[in-house]
């Protein structure tokens, strides 16, 4: 094996939080995200992700939609277009609270269909979203 290669299996290992991590990374505070995939209305295609926040009363769920890009190798999702602009709040809008962690990761389980092994901490969704466009090239 080479170096990069025990680096790459090391990422993958890694890069899902337990969700004892997860409860741990929300309750020091730490915001934890969720890519969720793709997204089609009306023949426009787009992508999903979920965020669990923080606040001063305990944690909101906050789902994300955004336009893909044709740029690759670009994986801010915060910075990429809106795909409901006319929303509130265009790149996300809180879909419930919840008053403890776990509930907060049940929430956005039975609200938009996040999977209780898949929370990563924040930045870590835009990578495997550029997994997800290396899939989708690939088929």
């Amino acid at each position: 094996m080479t170096p990069s290669s025990l680096t790459t299996a090391y990422d993958l290992d890694v890069r899902y939080l337990t969700e004892r991590f997860a409860v741990a990374a929300l309750n020091r505070g730490v915001s934890i995200e969720q890519f969720l995939g793709p997204l089609v209305v009306d023949d426009r295609r787009g992508i999903r992700w979920v965020t669990l926040d923080p606040v001063a009363d305990g944690y909101t769920v906050t789902e994300h939609a955004a336009e893909e890009p044709d740029r690759d190798g670009f994986a801010d999702l915060d910075n990429f277009p809106p795909f409901f602009p006319e929303r509130e709040r265009a790149w996300g809008w809180i879909v419930g609270t919840a008053p403890d962690a776990e509930s907060a990761m049940r929430l956005a389980r039975d609200l938009v269909g996040a999977a209780g092994d898949r929370w990563v901490n924040v930045g870590i969704a835009g990578a495997e979203y550029l997994e997800y466009r290396a899939a989708q090239k690939s088929a």
